[in-house]
């Protein structure tokens, strides 16, 4: 249903970062990245293209309903506190303008199956259990990322909004293994 064929190529981006430790067990790191989804049209395409011309730009054509999402830079920044030889405690944050074009008819209705933050958050620890394992457990929460406008039935004539408010948390766990420690 998605323009070309529900291709979703990871587009073209680049980041450039950095990281030092000042001391005291303490790391900061950061990065900016800009990531061109303009490039791939089933991000870039407008959500109204099917619904306005059905013909010409049928669902899962090159020129078919997207998500209507521009480019975006994306600006990260992160601390890392070694608190003990076997605890690290880490935190971080992220900001970028949500890659919707805009708050029209093309860019809300899709969009509540891709919700991407206007700001996130994460906090996060690391645990060594031996010299060659760790266990790591993190939460984050997306804290900024409402969309509202028209609906893509205003194509159709039938008019309407739409709102999609995102509650976004995610909870991670991993186990680390070093080979060779």
């Amino acid at each position: 249903l998605i323009a070309d064929q529900g291709s979703f190529d990871v587009p073209a981006n680049f980041s450039v970062g950095f990281g030092f430790r000042p001391g005291g067990g303490l790391t900061i790191g950061g990065d900016v990245q800009r990531i061109f989804f303009n490039n791939i049209p089933a991000l870039a395409n407008g959500v109204s293209n099917s619904v306005s011309n059905p013909p010409d730009n049928p669902f899962g054509s090159r020129n078919g309903s997207g998500f209507h999402w521009d480019n975006v830079t994306t600006y990260r920044l992160a601390l890392a506190w070694t608190a003990t030889e076997r605890l690290t405690l880490r935190i971080g944050g992220a900001f970028g303008h949500h890659p919707t074009n805009g708050n029209d008819a093309n860019s809300t209705s899709l969009n509540l199956f891709a919700p991407n933050p206007t700001w996130q958050g994460t906090v996060g620890a690391s645990w060594a259990i031996t010299k060659s394992s760790e266990i790591h457990g993190a939460y984050g929460r997306y804290m900024v990322s409402d969309i509202d406008g028209d609906s893509a039935t205003d194509a159709l004539g039938i008019g309407g909004t739409e709102s999609i408010d995102p509650h976004v948390n995610t909870f991670l766990i991993g186990y680390t293994r070093h080979i060779g420690k």
